[in-house]
């Protein structure tokens, strides 16, 4: 399922829509993210800092990946509610991958 924070961009812009190449219509949306709903989950956060995705062992049975903003980060109350910190591992010094790449390659870690 996917769920928004409060204040992103909206899922059904145009702009948003047609980048998606109609994904949105096949996917299942939970409504604005709260946190509170994942209560037995392991709250994984995509971070600069965090560990190897590559390195997670076990991956939890239950986890929900949390994504933060492209230029801010995570808030100070999301932070703090993550259990793990996950990086992509990368050569170079490239600066970052965007959100969607990010979260594509996480996922795919995460389900293999």
């Amino acid at each position: 399922q996917i769920g928004l924070s409060p204040g992103c961009i909206d899922p059904y812009n145009p702009k948003v829509v047609r980048s998606a190449m109609g994904a949105h219509f096949n996917l299942s949306w939970m409504g604005e993210l709260s946190l509170s709903k994942f209560k037995g989950y392991v709250l994984v956060g995509a971070d600069l800092r965090g560990e190897p995705i590559t390195s997670l062992d076990p991956i939890p049975k239950k986890w929900a990946l949390i994504m933060g903003s492209e230029s801010h980060g995570f808030s100070v109350d999301v932070q703090s509610s993550l259990n793990k910190l996950v990086a992509i591992p990368k050569i170079g010094e490239g600066e970052s991958l965007n959100v969607g790449v990010s979260m594509g390659i996480l996922l795919y870690e995460l389900t293999k």
